[in-house]
Protein backbone atom coordinates (compact mmCIF):
# COMPACT_ATOMS: atom_id res chain seq x y z
CA UNK A 1 0.00 0.00 0.00
CA UNK A 2 2.75 2.81 0.84
CA UNK A 3 4.50 1.88 -2.71
CA UNK A 4 0.94 2.57 -4.45
CA UNK A 5 0.19 5.80 -2.37
CA UNK A 6 4.55 7.13 -3.18
CA UNK A 7 3.34 6.28 -6.60
CA UNK A 8 0.28 8.04 -6.99
CA UNK A 9 1.54 10.96 -4.81
CA UNK A 10 3.31 11.98 -8.14
CA UNK A 11 0.46 13.10 -10.15
CA UNK A 12 -0.47 15.68 -6.98
CA UNK A 13 2.77 17.71 -8.50
CA UNK A 14 2.59 20.09 -11.45
CA UNK A 15 4.64 17.40 -13.89
CA UNK A 16 2.92 14.47 -13.03
CA UNK A 17 -0.43 16.12 -13.23
CA UNK A 18 0.28 17.39 -16.91
CA UNK A 19 1.59 14.33 -18.07
CA UNK A 20 -1.64 12.22 -16.64
CA UNK A 21 -3.86 14.85 -18.56
CA UNK A 22 -1.63 14.55 -21.25
CA UNK A 23 -2.35 10.90 -21.77
CA UNK A 24 -6.09 11.44 -21.47
CA UNK A 25 -6.14 14.44 -24.07
CA UNK A 26 -4.39 11.49 -25.93
CA UNK A 27 -6.99 8.86 -25.12
CA UNK A 28 -9.75 11.23 -26.05
CA UNK A 29 -8.35 11.56 -29.53
CA UNK A 30 -8.15 8.46 -30.19
CA UNK A 31 -11.53 7.51 -29.19
CA UNK A 32 -12.46 10.34 -31.91
CA UNK A 33 -13.03 13.28 -29.42
CA UNK A 34 -10.28 15.19 -31.35
CA UNK A 35 -12.21 18.71 -29.62
CA UNK A 36 -11.53 17.59 -26.22
CA UNK A 37 -9.10 15.77 -26.52
CA UNK A 38 -7.37 19.30 -27.79
CA UNK A 39 -8.97 20.62 -24.80
CA UNK A 40 -7.31 18.52 -22.33
CA UNK A 41 -3.70 18.86 -24.06
CA UNK A 42 -3.66 22.65 -23.86
CA UNK A 43 -4.99 22.68 -20.43
CA UNK A 44 -1.98 19.97 -19.86
CA UNK A 45 0.44 22.44 -21.58
CA UNK A 46 -1.01 25.37 -19.94
CA UNK A 47 -0.35 23.99 -16.69
CA UNK A 48 2.90 23.32 -17.42
CA UNK A 49 3.44 26.92 -18.60
CA UNK A 50 1.92 28.44 -15.37
CA UNK A 51 4.10 26.40 -13.06
CA UNK A 52 7.31 27.23 -14.77
CA UNK A 53 6.69 30.60 -14.77
CA UNK A 54 8.91 32.72 -12.09
CA UNK A 55 5.21 34.19 -9.77
CA UNK A 56 4.36 30.57 -9.34
CA UNK A 57 7.99 28.62 -8.92
CA UNK A 58 9.57 31.28 -6.81
CA UNK A 59 7.31 33.80 -5.05
CA UNK A 60 4.81 31.64 -3.84
CA UNK A 61 7.43 29.35 -2.19
CA UNK A 62 8.93 32.15 -0.34
CA UNK A 63 5.23 33.19 0.98
CA UNK A 64 5.83 30.07 2.76
CA UNK A 65 9.25 30.40 3.91
CA UNK A 66 8.91 33.91 5.10
CA UNK A 67 6.88 32.51 8.00
CA UNK A 68 9.89 30.82 9.58
CA UNK A 69 12.73 33.75 9.76
CA UNK A 70 16.55 32.20 9.87
CA UNK A 71 18.04 32.12 13.20
CA UNK A 72 21.25 32.00 14.07
CA UNK A 73 23.53 29.10 15.40
CA UNK A 74 23.95 30.71 18.56
CA UNK A 75 20.25 31.61 19.21
CA UNK A 76 19.35 27.90 18.80
CA UNK A 77 18.13 26.08 21.98
CA UNK A 78 20.59 22.88 23.14
CA UNK A 79 19.14 19.49 22.60
CA UNK A 80 20.04 15.89 23.41
CA UNK A 81 18.18 14.62 20.56
CA UNK A 82 16.73 14.99 16.72
CA UNK A 83 14.50 14.18 15.30
CA UNK A 84 15.09 13.01 11.65
CA UNK A 85 12.31 12.42 9.22
CA UNK A 86 12.28 10.34 6.69
CA UNK A 87 10.77 8.15 3.84
CA UNK A 88 13.65 6.80 2.32
CA UNK A 89 13.50 3.05 3.65
CA UNK A 90 10.45 0.76 2.71
CA UNK A 91 10.79 -2.68 4.38
CA UNK A 92 9.59 -6.55 2.32
CA UNK A 93 8.46 -9.20 4.54
CA UNK A 94 10.93 -11.33 2.65
CA UNK A 95 14.14 -8.82 2.15
CA UNK A 96 15.88 -8.58 5.81
CA UNK A 97 17.38 -4.87 5.35
CA UNK A 98 15.60 -1.71 4.35
CA UNK A 99 15.26 -0.54 0.87
CA UNK A 100 17.02 2.41 0.77
CA UNK A 101 16.59 5.17 -1.74
CA UNK A 102 19.95 7.69 -2.89
CA UNK A 103 19.06 10.03 0.15
CA UNK A 104 20.34 7.49 2.97
CA UNK A 105 23.42 9.81 3.55
CA UNK A 106 21.27 11.97 6.04
CA UNK A 107 20.67 9.25 7.87
CA UNK A 108 24.15 8.18 8.75
CA UNK A 109 25.05 11.47 9.03
CA UNK A 110 22.24 12.15 11.89
CA UNK A 111 23.19 8.67 13.72
CA UNK A 112 27.19 9.79 14.08
CA UNK A 113 26.77 13.78 14.76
Amino acid sequence: MYELTKHLSLFAYPLGAALALGLIGLLLQLFGRWRSGWGVILLALTWLWVWSMPVTSDVLPVTLENQYPCVSVEMVLQTDAIVLRGGAFSGKATWPYPSASGSVDRYWDAGSS
